[in-house]
């Protein structure tokens, strides 16, 4: 009767795996992850005072959005518009604008996917927990806005990228700047 060796098949079995992984890469655990924040600038002196964009911070987490915008010089026709975009059909816009002296905060799902449309539709959301922060002495806005008042940009739809607009309010056409657009994620 002949004896085999289990260390031969054993030893195959390791050179066979070893060579599979090598070949297949790394896996998706060890795949870079997207940052949750990012600071980004604008050169100065791009657009008219009052709408001129020259710096914000961005950041993300499963509960909320984090938006600052900082202008040359905030007027009470500075319009922003802070957007989350998950790299799909639709996205997510905040308008922020001053109407009769008051801060207005506007949320809405715009839907870039019916075909009968060459236009995006914005949907009006309404939103429990908006924080809009309109710091006149400072030049910035500051906004906290809720994932549960988001519809394009969930947790599904990873990662988003963040961008910043900005023009003059009630104006046709007006002039307009933006912040470099960042991609994050959690």
């Amino acid at each position: 009767m002949r004896r085999t060796s289990s260390v031969v098949p054993t030893v195959f079995l390791t050179v066979l795996l070893a060579a599979g992984l090598a070949v297949s890469g790394p896996g998706p655990a060890s795949a870079k992850p997207h940052p949750t924040h990012a600071r980004v600038h604008d050169r100065s002196g791009d657009a008219p005072a009052g709408i001129d964009l020259v710096s914000g911070t961005y950041g993300i987490n499963r509960k909320q959005a984090t938006f600052t915008a900082k202008v040359r010089k905030l007027t009470d026709t500075t319009f922003l518009a802070f957007e989350i975009w998950p790299l799909t059909d639709a996205w997510d816009r905040l308008a922020v604008f001053k109407e009769n002296g008051k801060v207005v905060g506007r949320v809405y799902f715009v839907d870039n996917s019916l075909e009968d449309s060459d236009q995006p539709v914005p949907h009006l959301v309404r939103c429990r927990g908006l924080q809009v922060r309109w710091h006149q002495a400072s030049g910035s806005v500051s906004v906290v806005w809720p994932q549960s008042c988001r519809q394009a940009s969930r947790p599904s739809t990873l990662p988003f990228e963040f961008r910043v607009f900005s023009r003059v309010g009630g104006v046709r056409n007006p002039p307009h700047d933006s912040l470099p657009a960042r991609t994050l994620g959690f």
